[in-house]
């Protein structure tokens, strides 16, 4: 039996990490990429170094996440090179790019041109904070989108500062939310043959990725949810401070809000933040912040 993805095609624009991850994943799954870089150097990832290791010349970093991927190099002001573009896209099942917004479009290889050109094409598109709006235009850094979203607030100790994340989550999760984005359009196309526009941002897979605590400050409550004096931890977590009989991971901490010989100042002191609730009345409300945020965006060609 061959791989699940035997036979799909994605040409991927992408550069650095997110849209690479992206294409990354179906990869692992069967489907054949073609990374398109620019002939002046290529992109950028094969010079950014987390240490002095180098494989032919280029970052471990690049090698890591576009090993099995094919490479041509295009450049797309170039009117031949436009066209060898053009003609890879007419054979693509799945097109990927992560410029910031609208400067693919004026090159001429936007979705609505794509989409004349392919019909049901599926093309997937991450930028930092979203293709619209005040911050459209800002630079979709790593670490700027985690700061942006708040999650190095979430990180360290209660009087600790901003602490960001040792790896480049923003980048990732958003990658992995795209490949999800485009293998659900892939299903669909199978059954109805059309092609979608799957966006998502840097931003967006922060803020999805917070649901647990920020849906106390989105919800009725309108409250944060503080970080443990000490250990490091997310507030569902065990706190170091409490007396580990009243604890015993995270539904025997549920369990213990809802018990009436268990006032709720304990629970605000421990760290737990916020009204005694189920644990289905959580998960309800994280789903109804997904979905009031417009987590996501996949849209019918």
């Amino acid at each position: 039996m061959g791989a699940p993805l035997d036979g799909i095609l994605i040409v991927d624009f992408s550069q650095f990490l997110a849209g690479p991850y992206a294409s990354l994943r179906p990869l692992d799954m069967g489907a054949r990429v073609i990374k398109v870089e620019n002939p002046a150097g290529g992109d950028l990832c094969r010079r950014h170094y987390l240490t002095d290791t180098e494989i032919d010349e280029d970052s471990t970093l690049f090698h890591a996440i576009n090993r099995g991927k094919e490479s041509i190099a295009l450049n797309l002001k170039a009117p031949d090179d436009f066209e060898k573009a053009r003609r890879l896209i007419a054979h693509a099942d799945v097109v990927i790019q992560n410029f910031r917004p609208k400067i693919l479009a004026r090159l001429g290889l936007g979705y609505d041109a794509v989409k004349a050109l392919k019909p049901d094409i599926i093309y997937g598109s991450v930028s930092g904070y979203g293709e619209t709006g005040a911050w459209s235009e800002a630079p979709g850094q790593d670490l700027l989108a985690q700061a942006r979203s708040g999650i190095m607030w979430l990180s360290g100790n209660a009087e600790d500062g901003p602490v960001p994340l040792g790896i480049p989550i923003a980048d990732i999760t958003a990658g992995g939310n795209l490949a999800q984005g485009l293998l659900g359009a892939l299903f669909r196309r199978a059954t109805s043959g059309k092609g979608a526009l799957v966006e998502t941002s840097l931003l967006k897979a922060l803020v999805d990725l917070q649901f647990a605590v920020s849906h106390n400050l989105l919800h009725q409550w309108r409250k944060t949810s503080g970080r443990l004096a000490k250990g490091s931890a997310h507030g569902y977590a065990v706190p170091a401070e409490c007396h580990a009989r009243h604890w015993h991971g995270v539904h025997g901490a549920q369990r213990n809000l809802q018990s009436p010989e268990r006032p709720l100042s304990d629970a605000k002191r421990c760290g737990m933040g916020g009204p005694a609730c189920s644990q289905g009345h959580l998960v309800h409300q994280g789903s109804w912040l997904v979905r009031a945020a417009g987590l996501g965006c996949v849209r019918q060609a």
